[in-house]
């Protein structure tokens, strides 16, 4: 029986913002009409604690029944997965040559000292395709990951300060693979799974290798942007010491007329 919550109008607010790839294969396009199922037929995701009853309000149960927004929440997360989705590795991001991959930021980075401004980000995000908050993103990510459908690993990045000399830390963009749940619950084939994926890796090797490296196209950009806004802060602080010099002159031009009156 389908639920009274259920409307055209909600049903609808499931696409992402970003138009999916026309080179994006079949198979992850039926599987991105596929995420509608988590909200329509609920029962068959169990590990989301989806089954029938109202059990909502029992907060000692693990697996207890989920609002409808928040299980719209995770179908959003997935179809942003399943369109960026590498289906030699079932990984989300690019692949690169030395095995790493090129992965999507989650959420646009908090205004912080030392930062670019957060208007300034120009990268996509998981949040920028789906339109959901920060809140509810990170609740559909850690739903998602309980259930078993995502593992979520980020990596870390050891570099030395050039300043300080000091070794540091910096997150990277974290990876998230997909099970192969998943696609047995969205009722899709498996078998086709591994047929599909053997044609992208026949595609992957015998694809050219890149001209130009994204990393080193990134770093440049970087480089490129610290520069305009060292230059900026530059002319602002000349244009600051001339506006105080000739301050001070017209004061001392004034004094020394004050001087000649007596």
């Amino acid at each position: 029986m389908r639920s009274r919550a259920l409307n055209d109008w909600r049903l609808a607010r499931l696409r992402l913002r970003k138009a999916v790839s026309e080179k994006l294969p079949a198979y992850l396009r039926d599987a991105i009409e596929a995420c509608a199922l988590i909200v329509t037929e609920r029962d068959r995701f169990p590990e989301l604690g989806s089954g029938r009853g109202q059990e909502r309000f029992r907060f000692t149960e693990s697996f207890r029944e989920r609002d409808l927004r928040r299980l719209e929440a995770c179908a959003k997360v997935l179809m942003c997965i399943f369109s960026h989705l590498d289906l030699v590795r079932l990984r989300m991001g690019k692949p690169r040559r030395d095995g790493s991959c090129d992965a999507m930021y989650i959420a646009r980075p908090r205004r912080r000292e030392g930062r670019a401004p957060v208007d300034r980000w120009t990268q996509t995000t998981i949040e920028d395709e789906t339109g959901l908050g920060r809140s509810a993103l990170f609740e559909a990510l850690r739903d998602l990951r309980a259930a078993g459908y995502i593992d979520v690993h980020q990596p870390v990045k050891r570099y030395e300060d050039e300043i300080t000399g000091d070794w540091r830390f910096r997150g990277m963009p974290a990876v998230i693979t997909v099970s192969k749940l998943v696609f047995q619950r969205l009722g899709l084939d498996l078998v086709k799974l591994e047929e599909q994926r053997g044609h992208a890796s026949t595609r992957e090797k015998s694809e050219p290798e890149p001209l130009v490296d994204v990393r080193l196209a990134r770093a440049r950009q970087r480089v490129i942007r610290e520069q305009k806004q060292i230059a900026a802060k530059s002319y602002r602080m000349s244009r600051q010491f001339e506006s105080d010099q000739a301050e001070r002159l017209e004061r001392l031009r004034k004094r020394l007329e004050a001087r000649k009156l007596e």
